[in-house]
């Protein structure tokens, strides 16, 4: 069927034609220019013929303001109906399964959705920033929601639920409307991720005891304080703890065997961290700006932790690594300036670049023959200012003193001048080599 014979227009109601398939925004761009169909279409009758809705078919359709799609499409495309902004009202049919990202986005007057139990997949940004007060129907066939599919849909409030009550989306509508306390539902074995990202007041969070995931910035900025994880917790990705500044204290059960990278990072209050046997590896960044952090003991499962895990921990002391441990990597314990005390495990065979960088306190590291170490391994501000240092001595001093001793051959001065300089100089040297021999312990 050509396009031109898909759809038919009758005052504000655009009608698409018996036998139609597939309809997309070429099929009505046609009329663009000769109908002003953004402003004038209030209606859409679909055929029962209808399967497919291509990809911002009817985006932009400003007036209109409600739509029932008929039986049989599955599968609602891209911002096929992305900022009709006064759209009201949608019917969904039974055989949908699938709703694509930013489908109904922006969509500020649609109140309220009931969704098919056939329903299966919401996308990225599906519904964002829509008028919804209420979801009705149930999904407990729908296997994945995509990111920020309800953000900013200010009307909503509560916890969203899918898959049989398995999965917990987490917090939808405002995050100043969120609760200090928040039970999870017992039968979720999965929270999403970004579920509870940026809700300051949570502080208290109750998990399930099947709790198998937590996903990645699951719980980043919130004000969590404390929290219990359950014994079959299995994983947590990376940025889920990210900056709770108020978390104080983390008990790992047995079942975790690696830490992400940034999992806990911004932490500042954190003060106690107990590893559990299991642990395997911890990622970079990890505990990195815990600056309350003050002793950690590091399981003798342990084989490797990453880049900056431990970067920033301003009021670190005291570290135990295990003997497993064979390379710690760059900038590990960097500006961790309070150390004083961390053991060499016997499998060690590596200290990266900066691992130590500004640890001024820690004043003697013995490490075997065979560990490659390097040359930045052990740097400090203090001797790389002293470094800088010397430079300019080299640049200001030594070198015009040279000039003026040169010049003094060929055109005679006073002795006192020349003495003066000399003099000088000397002074400069012994006080930099004094600094020198105090701060060397520290850096290289």
């Amino acid at each position: 069927m050509e396009s031109d014979k898909k759809i038919t227009i009758i005052d504000n109601t655009l009608i698409i034609n018996d036998g139609v398939t597939v309809i997309n925004k070429d099929d009505i761009g046609f009329l663009n220019g000769i109908y002003s169909l953004n402003d004038s279409i209030q209606k859409i009758v679909f055929p029962s013929s209808l399967q497919t809705i291509g990809e911002r078919t009817f985006s932009y359709f400003y007036n209109l303001e409600e739509i029932q799609i008929p039986e049989g499409v599955t599968c609602i495309e891209e911002s096929s109906f992305r900022n009709c902004n006064n759209l009201k009202s949608v019917k969904f049919p039974n055989s949908l399964r699938i709703i694509k990202s930013s489908a109904f986005e922006n969509c500020i007057n649609l109140s309220s959705i009931e969704f098919p139990d056939s329903l299966e997949v919401i996308g990225d940004e599906a519904f964002r920033k829509t008028g919804i007060r209420e979801i009705l129907g149930n999904m407990n066939n729908v296997s994945s929601i995509g990111f920020n599919a309800f953000y900013g849909c200010s009307n909503l409030g509560g916890l969203l639920y899918y898959a049989n009550g398995t999965r917990c989306y987490g917090w939808i509508g405002p995050v100043d409307y969120c609760p200090k306390s928040i039970d999870i539902l017992q039968s979720v074995i999965d929270i999403d991720n970004f579920a509870f990202k940026n809700c300051q007041k949570l502080e208290v969070i109750n998990l399930p005891d099947n709790l198998q995931s937590i996903g990645r910035h699951a719980f980043e900025n919130t004000g969590i304080k404390s929290i219990r994880f359950p014994r079959n917790l299995n994983q947590i990705e990376h940025d889920a703890f990210r900056r709770c500044s108020q978390l104080s204290e983390i008990d790992f059960p047995n079942s975790i065997k690696s830490i992400e990278f940034n999992t806990f990072e911004g932490c500042c209050q954190l003060k106690k961290i107990t590893f559990p046997s299991s642990l395997e590896s911890i990622g970079s960044q990890t505990f990195a700006q815990c600056s309350a952090l003050e002793e950690i003991t590091i399981p003798n499962a342990v084989t490797s932790i990453g880049n900056d895990a431990f970067a920033d921990c301003s009021n670190l002391k005291k570290v135990t690594l295990p003997d497993s441990l064979e390379q710690i990597q760059n900038c590990t314990f960097y500006d961790c300036q309070q150390l004083h005390s961390i053991n060499v495990p016997n499998a060690l065979t590596y200290i990266g670049e900066d691992a130590f960088h500004n640890c001024k306190n820690l004043s003697k590291l013995k490490v075997g023959e065979n560990v490659i170490v390097e040359s930045t391994a052990y740097s400090s501000d203090t001797w790389d200012g002293l470094r800088t240092l010397g430079f300019l001595f080299l640049l200001y001093i030594v070198i015009p003193i040279v000039i003026i001793c040169i010049l003094h051959i060929f055109f005679p001065w006073g002795k006192s001048i020349l003495f003066f300089f000399l003099g000088l100089a000397l002074i400069l040297a012994i006080l930099l080599g004094i600094f020198c021999m105090i701060y060397k312990g520290h850096g290289a």
